[in-house]
């Protein structure tokens, strides 16, 4: 963001067109330049109401609180949204090690539905890419859905309630992502270990270049 401190997600909930996003925080158009990745032009977004707008902003402070508390700052970004009734929450963290040969993004978008003050439906997707390329090219996708009623003692702490579930879900859901790779690649029987040819009876590896090998075509000569 030119001349901001905070950061916005271009996202299709604030899209414009192909190159004008909405920034939620300062209510301007953003014109921006894909291709060298700058704002080239800033105009005034329409008009918001008031008391819709300060429940998007609670979320908002809500949602810088958890980034800075289990992101980097550096590389990540979550934005509040206004769509039609609802509030959407789009978190986006990228991490590139290029010396050790890997990267990987992180983005998860939630949709809040507020029954009343205190009660809320939360429904969101969560999407994971990791890539790693020393000595070849591996890579992984995935994504995970989740939906819950959150509940909160009084008007004032339902939006920490909001945050405290979506932790709760991310987390959760890295967890259960390093269990699978852990499982996949486990030396005592992992399924890529299974995956790999099994020695013969005697236990050593076969020697397929030996000359014993012979054998069996000096029996089938003899037949």
């Amino acid at each position: 963001m030119p001349e901001a401190e905070h950061k916005l997600v271009l996202s299709t909930y604030g899209e414009k067109d192909e190159n004008s996003y909405l920034d939620p925080v300062s209510n301007q158009i953003l014109t921006v330049d894909h291709t060298k990745l700058v704002v080239t032009e800033v105009a005034d977004g329409d008009e918001v109401d008031d008391e819709r707008n300060t429940v998007r902003d609670a979320l908002q402070q809500a949602a810088n609180d958890y980034l800075y508390q289990h992101y980097e700052d550096e590389q990540s970004a979550a934005s509040v949204f206004i769509v039609e009734d609802d509030y959407v929450i789009c978190i986006s963290a990228t991490t590139v090690d290029a010396k050790n040969f890997y990267s990987g993004r992180w983005r998860s978008v939630w949709r809040v539905a507020f029954e009343d003050d205190s009660n809320a439906k939360l429904s969101g997707v969560m999407k994971i890419h990791c890539h790693y390329y020393e000595d070849g090219n591996v890579q992984m996708s995935t994504t995970g859905e989740h939906g819950e009623s959150v509940k909160a003692k009084s008007s004032d702490a339902i939006y920490t309630s909001i945050f405290a579930a979506i932790k709760k879900i991310e987390s959760g859901y890295q967890l259960k992502i390093d269990d699978t790779m852990d499982r996949l690649s486990s030396a005592s029987g992992g399924f890529f270990r299974a995956l790999r040819r099994q020695l013969p009876m005697t236990g050593e590896p076969m020697d397929f270049a030996s000359s014993t090998h012979t054998m069996a075509k000096e029996f089938n000569k003899k037949k």
